[in-house]
């Protein structure tokens, strides 16, 4: 299905003639959709530990840089470095190698690695390629299809009671309790997904748009809305109001948007709607069902004590779950064992204190280069920021 896939969007773009924004277009939204093969997957492991994905994303990947090789050789082509994110992503990277000398499982190791070089990769390309607004466009319809098509499938599974992706394979509920996984395998992942794809929808709907472009916004913020809620996600519903807020302030200083009567109809009716649909079940995650909360208290304490026997190189770059049983030392004996459910100590465990440095450096580089466009006060550019 991939190599299909990979071989009629090539054609495709050549009789368009514009390959390299249809594989552009195909790379963003498959991080949308998640569409993979996974090697190496190995469930012997707590929580699976992540194997090497072969997807419509690599694929796409592979041809740009095969073009681009083409024109640095032949057109003298310059490729620029980004050091601002560049080199913290690279600082990460050089982490996950240095924790290879802690590493129990130097397979799943390198199989990370990879995958943070992919990203690098991704990085280089789309920084040195996006050059105006039409390239820009490009992504930000991949990533409000691919919102609308996750969402719709979300829908299905719903109404359905039945947990399936797009390749037809069929999974199950979660701890009982009905919560769609969309093409991602669990709820939370399509909750942590769903959160940063919306606050883009929500800052481009309220910012000036033909009225084309407006609707087809709108319809991908309800509906990534009415996917949130469905997912059942307590940590997602609080990144919500959270890229909310941090939406909100920074339009009271910038004033990027104006929200009008009619914006506030809308957002009103969608909140009476999805408490209609949703209300009882959202209401009994709220006010219930703690358990889970506390059983991930003790995955901290594991996580610690990871950072506590190796504090440089941490255990070893996506071997979290194959030594944590190593690390139970002062845990009551009937503690439910998982990887700890948080990417800061997840980083830290892993790839010690160094990979942990380079893991906030690379966040912070984020939010400064975000803050920056978004002072410029240039419309387009500063509402996506």
């Amino acid at each position: 299905i991939l190599i299909f896939i990979a071989v009629g969007a090539t054609i495709t773009a050549i009789i368009s003639g514009n390959l390299k924004h249809l594989l552009l277009f195909l790379l963003v939204l498959n991080i949308s959709l998640n569409i993979d093969v996974n090697l190496g997957h190995d469930p012997i492991f707590i929580d699976n530990p992540n194997g090497y994905n072969i997807s419509v994303e690599n694929i796409s990947l592979l041809i740009l840089y095969t073009i681009w090789l083409i024109e640095i050789l032949y057109k003298k082509s310059k490729v620029v470095f980004f050091s601002e994110i560049g080199t913290p992503l690279l600082g990460l990277i050089g982490a996950g190698l240095l924790s290879l000398v802690n590493s129990v499982n130097i397979t799943f190791s390198i199989y990370e690695i990879i995958q943070l070089c992919e990203l690098f990769l991704l990085f280089l390309y789309i920084s040195n390629h996006i050059k105006d607004k039409k390239d820009i466009k490009v992504i930000l319809y991949a990533i409000i299809l691919g919102v609308i098509i996750q969402a719709l499938l979300v829908t299905v599974q719903y109404v359905t009671r039945t947990q399936y992706d797009l390749l037809g394979n069929i999974g199950t509920s979660v701890n009982g309790l009905f919560r769609p996984n969309g093409t991602f395998g669990h709820p939370n992942s399509v909750a942590g997904y769903i959160v940063p794809m919306l606050a883009i929808c929500i800052s481009l709907y309220l910012s000036k748009m033909t009225v084309t472009n407006k609707l087809i916004t709108l319809a991908a913020t309800l509906l990534g809305i009415a996917t949130l809620a469905g997912a059942l996600s307590r940590g997602g519903w609080i990144s919500f109001l959270l890229a909310l807020w941090i939406l909100m302030l920074g339009n009271l200083q910038y004033q990027q948007f104006k929200i009008s009567p009619n914006i506030l109809l809308v957002s009103i009716t969608g909140v009476v709607i999805l408490a209609g649909l949703f209300g009882p079940a959202i209401l009994h995650r709220v006010t219930s069902d703690y358990q889970p909360i506390i059983s991930r208290l003790p995955l901290m304490q594991i996580a610690f004590n990871m950072i506590g026997s190796h504090p440089i190189f941490g255990v070893g770059i996506n071997n979290f779950g194959i030594v944590l049983k190593d690390y139970l030392y002062g845990l009551p004996p009937s503690s439910w064992l998982y990887v700890v459910h948080s990417k800061y100590l997840m980083t830290w465990a892993e790839t010690g204190t160094v990979g942990f440095f380079f893991f906030l450096w690379l966040l912070y580089a984020m939010f400064r280069k975000g803050l920056q466009t978004l002072r410029l006060k240039m419309p387009f550019y500063s509402v996506i920021a």
